[in-house]
């Protein structure tokens, strides 16, 4: 215990590096050009679920499931994600079902925003199937549409974009990742690596990058 308590007044200087060692991987990692991949800075991060164990603080409410099937949202410990489909070989389902985060305190920022990862596929149409929304303390649920470009269109995990949450700061908010399915067309969705951060993604400016320079 003597040995953390002598560590924790350095706790904001270590932040601090790990931050710009992170930005030093950014800049030269050509998979990170707009966004970054894994866990936020601490600093900024207000809320954060990776998924990769289990649903963590995320509860699921189910509004229509399948008999047949039983669940609709699962974990899985192969893909070490939140996956929802109501897809049973051969036959596809109707189904409603959500993945809903605890309460995130925006209450003392100016600012903040959404991201997470996705992968998933065999939609009817995305976009009216796989949706993401929020609330306020005790208010509607209001959609946060995704851009049709940043969509999954495979199993390969993809950066899912960054909402502005702007509108709701100030306030306790709720996430929902609302799933959806015919019993002509039942897709799979994955998701992972929710995270809420203090400021905006704009806030963030990439430098140029000189392709011949592997040293920083």
């Amino acid at each position: 215990l003597s040995r953390v308590l002598c560590v924790l007044p350095y706790a904001a200087f270590f932040i601090a590096v790990f931050s710009a060692y992170r930005l030093a991987k950014f800049n030269v990692d050509t998979r990170q050009t707009s966004t970054f991949i894994g866990l936020p800075t601490p600093a900024n991060a207000l809320f954060y679920e990776t998924l990769e164990k289990s649903a963590g603080s995320f509860t699921i409410e189910d509004v229509k499931v399948p008999e047949k099937i039983g669940f609709v949202w699962e974990h899985s410990t192969q893909y070490k994600c939140m996956k929802a489909t109501a897809f049973a070989n051969p036959d596809n389902y109707e189904s409603e079902s959500w993945l809903i985060s605890p309460d995130i305190d925006l209450t003392s920022v100016s600012s903040a925003y959404l991201t997470f990862e996705h992968a998933g596929g065999y939609f009817g149409t995305a976009a009216n199937e796989a949706t993401v929304w929020i609330s306020k303390a005790g208010g509607d649920w209001e959609p946060l549409p995704i851009d049709k470009d940043n969509y999954p269109t495979s199993w390969a995990f993809i950066d899912a974009g960054n909402w502005d949450l702007k509108d709701y700061v100030g306030n306790v908010v709720k996430l929902g990742f609302k799933y959806c399915s015919t019993a002509k067309k039942a897709g799979t969705w994955e998701i992972r690596n929710v995270a809420v951060l203090s400021g905006s993604h704009e806030d963030v400016t990439v430098p140029e990058i000189d392709p011949t320079k592997t040293q920083w």
